[in-house]
């Protein structure tokens, strides 16, 4: 993603693993990896009330279990991830604007340059 070759497994299983330590339910999320900031921004859909700096450092201790690459550049080059929750309701209000409403749709785990502007100008036309 920024260098450090995490896969969506490495992904997947770092951020279920958070929540089950955390005792969080988490049905979507995505993340936007940024090699002008050197890190990644992770966007998790869950309805709880969550101490974000907290899942933060979780999730970045489970990518470094899960990832010696991961472990070595966080030392060196990669910030530590950047997240933001919100209501799991703005993954499915997303989805549906994009016409793909329903059980078959997922919400793409690693966004790319395009997914990631059409995103966040969703997330910034929403009234907070």
């Amino acid at each position: 993603m920024t260098g450090e070759h995490l896969s969506l497994e490495n992904i997947t299983n770092a951020i279920n693993n958070s929540a089950q330590k955390l005792r969080i339910s988490i049905e979507e999320f995505c993340v936007i990896p940024s090699k002008q900031c050197d890190l990644h921004y992770w966007y998790i859909g869950s309805n709880q009330v969550v101490d974000t700096q907290l899942f933060s450092v979780e999730l970045n201790n489970e990518l470094e279990l899960l990832n010696d690459d991961y472990k070595s550049l966080r030392k060196y080059i990669i910030k530590s991830p950047k997240v933001k929750f919100l209501p799991l309701q703005k993954f499915y209000d997303y989805i549906a604007l994009q016409g793909k409403s329903g059980g078959q749709s997922k919400f793409p785990r690693i966004l790319n340059a395009k997914q990631t502007a059409e995103w966040e100008g969703f997330l910034n036309c929403l009234d907070w």
